[in-house]
């Protein structure tokens, strides 16, 4: 309780900086028990902006597609409690050439990645 007086005081929006030292993508891989598939789950903690990322597949000859569900929604406190469909699963399909692909994971989103075997 009480009462606080400033003069000359200034706010201004804090955005930290993510530099070289701070990655925005947290992944985790896996590969099946009888090494026929890849998984990778990623994370993006990057609240605003999407992650653009290059993956090679060492020791692993995969499928010339993969397939992706990411988990995202408009915001990172949007809910499904008024609308069912702002938080929800999307399935994608992309393309792997050369044990390399380029994917872009979404601002503030979980994505599954699942590989198989060529």
């Amino acid at each position: 309780k009480g009462q606080a007086s400033f003069k000359n005081v200034r706010f201004q929006k804090f955005v930290p900086e993510i530099g070289p030292k701070v990655a925005s993508l947290s992944v985790n891989a896996s590969k099946s028990a009888d090494g026929s598939k890849v998984y990778l789950m990623v994370v993006n903690k990057n609240l605003g902006f999407p992650s653009a990322a290059t993956i090679e597949l060492k020791d692993f000859f995969p499928a010339k597609t993969g397939h992706a569900w990411v988990l995202s929604g408009p915001s990172v406190v949007a809910t499904n409690e008024t609308d069912r469909e702002s938080v929800k699963v999307t399935q994608e399909v992309f393309n792997i050439a050369d044990n390399a692909f380029e994917f872009t994971f979404a601002p503030h989103s979980l994505t599954a990645i699942e590989i198989d075997k060529k």
